[in-house]
């Protein structure tokens, strides 16, 4: 089953990217849940065995002030994704604005962010130098690694505040900034640390590093303090460079226009992969898509899931809660799992418990739920409510564990 599989992020944003907005993890998998959690892992497990690159950080300007230049048409609000290899994750939240210089960035409880931006253009190539004016480490204070594999919101939040590691201090990031030709469209590079750590190992006096005193940090890369026209230069000569710029082992981020419909991923057929377009969208059996999030479809053009604009009660009676990922199977349209707005009793009599995961299995046995009341199974076990129950495909249950 190819398809793209996608959940919601509640995070607490605060990101080195320039512009953005609203949320989305797509992953290209068969399975929801389990093959998420396996992609976050060997996400975060990259980060601390340093598989994942880390952005250059710079105490001074990457830019002269002869090379800023202004690009008005950029000034609005933008719908922001992070892409790493093909996979895409869009923030849910609040449109990010770009005003001049200055960018507001909203995190899901309308807190502004400010990150003060400058683009500059070195011959046919454009950059951003991006410093961030008030990030917080907040979520690391609170932190408990023993709930990080049993709450998926904790291990995208862990990873998303990762990548804004770049800025967690008030130190220059450099991008290099594609813009498509109508300005509705944006991808922003940074600077390889690993690339320049090759560079300097050839030329050590060529850019000054200083080691940080947090050494123990597995975000603790040195920080840069070269002079402006020192970096002016390098990025002059390797501004074409792969290795300094690179398509994987780096976060890159993706900008789009809000209230733009746009294709972010398409199939060799022509049918779009990942679609995101500015108005609800309803479908035939009356669920409404959310405005400004992604739509995800099969190979055939049939729609496999999306984030829920309200509450909406399915065709076989359960209740599916607002701003949770609906999904669908590609080979019948079933619903493969959605979060539950309220308690439901399921045909076979079970009462399922409200703000849940609900997953079925392709013929529209559950597959997972977890119980609102007390049940007695056809074995006659009493099973107490706060109990997940895992079935099998004929509809026994198969596994059960108390919360």
């Amino acid at each position: 089953m190819s398809r793209v599989n996608h959940i919601s992020w509640r995070v607490s944003q605060v990101t080195s990217a320039v512009w953005s907005i609203p949320s989305v993890f797509t992953v290209n998998s068969g399975t929801s849940t389990a093959k998420l959690y396996l992609f976050l892992l060997v996400l975060l497990s990259s980060i601390f065995v340093g598989c994942i690159d880390n952005p250059v950080q710079s105490l001074t300007p990457f830019y002269t002030e002869d090379a800023v230049i202004q690009l008005p048409q950029l000034e609005g609000e933008w719908l922001s994704f992070f892409v790493f290899d093909d996979d895409i994750l869009q923030m849910n939240i609040k449109p990010w604005v770009l005003e001049g210089s200055t960018v507001k960035i909203f995190d899901e409880n309308g807190k502004i962010s400010v990150a003060q931006t400058k683009f500059f253009q070195i011959e046919d190539s454009y950059f951003a130098d991006i410093v961030m004016a008030n990030f917080s480490l907040e979520f690391f204070d609170d932190f408990n690694g023993d709930t990080l594999a049993s709450d998926v919101n904790l291990l995208a939040n862990f990873a998303f505040t990762f990548w804004s590691m770049s800025h967690w201090r008030p130190v220059h990031v450099v991008y290099k900034v594609q813009i498509e030709e109508d300005h509705t469209s944006l991808v922003l590079t940074p600077l390889s640390f690993n690339w320049l750590a090759k560079i300097l190992e050839e030329n050590p006096d060529l850019i000054p590093l200083i080691e940080r005193s947090d050494a123990d940090s597995p975000f603790a890369s040195p920080s840069a303090n070269a002079t402006s026209e020192t970096w002016m230069l390098l990025l002059k000569k390797y501004r074409n460079e792969e290795k300094a710029f690179p398509s994987d082992q780096m976060f890159k981020v993706l900008l789009k226009k809000y209230g733009k419909a746009h294709v972010l991923q398409s199939y060799e057929n022509g049918n779009p992969q990942v679609a995101v377009f500015p108005e609800d969208r309803e479908f035939a059996d009356g669920a409404q898509a959310k405005a400004n999030t992604p739509i995800s479809y099969a190979e055939n053009g049939q729609i496999v899931g999306f984030t829920l604009n309200r509450d909406w009660q399915s065709p076989n009676g359960l209740w599916a809660r607002a701003g949770s990922w609906l999904a669908y199977f590609e080979e019948n349209a079933r619903i493969e799992s959605c979060t539950l707005d309220r308690d439901w009793q399921s045909p076979a009599g079970l009462w399922l418990k409200d703000g849940t995961r609900v997953e079925y299995f392709e013929n529209g046995q559950l597959s997972r739920a977890t119980l609102a009341k007390d049940w007695k199974s056809p074995k006659g076990k009493l099973i107490k409510a706060g109990t997940e129950l895992k079935f099998s495909k004929d509809g026994k249950v198969k596994k059960s564990s108390s919360e």
